[in-house]
């Protein structure tokens, strides 16, 4: 049986990348790392814990599902969670987006109202940076991410253009590999009916993403 050339790009990226590094799998919960857990446990040898980051604003729905998602899987599970709370965040470098607008568009929306907003900085000081303090303590020197490029959002196709879909952040000494940059939501979709990947409830209810609360 022939395998789509995006699903075959897609496992040999993450074959690769699991064979040269120590690696875990990014998992929000939500579809794209979904289905990047499904691919990597239907199509590869490999079995790499979940690195979860709970910002601590994460609905207790979504915790539940990520402690069954990674049963289901067998997989480990390690949850990171930020040394401060979200209002010293907040304090610091602004106010997350309110909603379930995307946050560059909510940002460029809600310019002059008197407050800091910075969707990105919230982000990464509750999510990213504490998923990477964890991965480096536990000793793994590679993330897998479902970050998709331009099909997801241009920002994000510039930086997939720009970084590629393997490469080594420098900042944070750890290596970045997306299986699916190249996949369309089209594709998820597909991939998501053909082998029954169980769905966060609130994607399930017709929201794009699971998301902070």
């Amino acid at each position: 049986m022939s395998v789509p050339l995006a699903l075959q790009e897609a496992v040999e990226l993450a074959d690769r990348a699991l064979s040269e590094h120590r690696g875990c799998i990014a998992f929000s919960g939500g579809v794209d790392s979904s289905i990047l857990v499904d691919l990597v446990h239907r199509f590869t040898s490999h079995r790499p814990p979940l690195l979860f980051a709970d910002s601590g604003l994460e609905s207790a729905e979504t915790r539940q599902h990520v402690q069954e998602f990674a049963t289901r899987y067998g997989a480990r599970l390690m949850i990171a969670v930020p040394k401060v709370t979200p209002e010293e965040t907040w304090a610091k470098s602004g106010l997350p987006l309110i909603g379930k607008m995307a946050g560059p568009t909510w940002e460029q929306s809600h310019r002059g109202m008197g407050f800091r907003v910075s969707c990105s900085s919230c982000c990464k000081a509750r999510k990213i940076q504490p998923a990477r303090r964890l991965m480096r303590a536990e000793g793994f020197d590679l993330q897998l991410t479902g970050l998709r490029g331009d099909a997801d959002s241009a920002s994000r196709g510039m930086r997939a253009a720009k970084d590629g879909t393997y490469y080594l952040h420098q900042a944070d000494r750890v290596w970045i590999a997306n299986p699916l940059s190249s996949w369309s939501d089209m594709k998820g979709r597909c991939y998501v009916k053909k082998y029954g990947v169980p769905m966060h409830p609130a994607v399930l209810a017709g929201h794009q993403s699971p998301g902070c609360i």
